[in-house]
């Protein structure tokens, strides 16, 4: 669960802020981000609340299995099935994103060993 909120905060916010200010200016970025953070929170906590009330295997896929239609708990189990190696992919981005940013503050060899030192860990 943490390595899952490591890679959001760090893809997310640090990759992804550069397109949203472009687009939106830090204005709207801020508030688009404050939107998104509650839709999520809201998703989350009730998620848990299902959880908490029916305790079930694979809560995501059983609940819209079980509360919409078994088509809708077989889709949402191939996307998954079909997102699980874009998550896998969140520690290659995350070691690439030190790479380029210590690379970028490596103009001076001064800071070079502590920057290989770092995304090495």
């Amino acid at each position: 669960m943490s390595w899952d909120l490591v890679n959001l905060i760090e893809i997310g916010l640090f990759l992804g802020s550069g397109k949203v200010l472009a687009s939106a200016g830090p204005g709207g970025a801020v508030l688009a981000y404050a939107i998104m953070g509650t839709v999520i929170s809201s998703v989350i906590s009730s998620v848990g609340e299902m959880t908490a009330l029916m305790p079930v295997n694979a809560p995501m896929m059983e609940f819209p299995r079980r509360f919409l239609d078994r088509g809708v708990g077989f889709a949402v189990g191939w996307v998954y099935w079909y997102a699980f190696p874009r998550y896998s992919l969140g520690i290659v981005l995350m070691i690439v994103m030190q790479v380029l940013l210590c690379h970028h503050g490596c103009r001076s060899n001064s800071h070079c060993g502590i920057c290989h030192s770092i995304s090495v860990r």
